[in-house]
This record gives structure tokens, C-alpha cells and sequence, in this order.
């Protein structure tokens, strides 16, 4: 009896393994920009904001 479909399923020696390096690289990247250096960034950029205010108080 055979089944319906069967002849179009793969077989075992008939895939080949794919290396896909987009695939890896993506999360790391993801990794390094939105969770490791837009944090540092935004801290960086509040820390300047607060240097020129004070540096505009001092000067009048």
C-alpha cells in the first residue's frame, strides 16, 4: 500500500547541510548594537546634555 505524498518526501542521504552565515551573524549583531552600544549611547548622550547645562549656568 503506499501512501499519498510519499515519493515527494526527502530521503536521508539526499539533504545537504546548508551553512548559512547571515543566519549566525544576525543575532550577534543585533546583540552588539541594540542591546550593548545604544544603551552606553543614550547614557553618553544625557551625560553631555547635563555637562551643557551646567557649563550655560556657569557662564551667566
Amino acid at each position: 500500500m503506499q501512501l499519498a505524498f510519499t515519493k515527494e518526501m526527502p530521503t536521508h542521504g539526499s539533504t545537504q547541510i546548508k551553512l548559512d552565515l547571515s543566519l549566525l551573524l544576525g543575532p550577534v549583531f543585533y546583540k552588539w548594537v541594540i542591546e550593548l552600544i545604544f544603551p552606553v549611547r543614550m547614557i553618553n548622550l544625557h551625560l553631555n546634555e547635563k555637562l551643557l547645562e551646567k557649563e550655560q549656568l556657569n557662564s551667566q
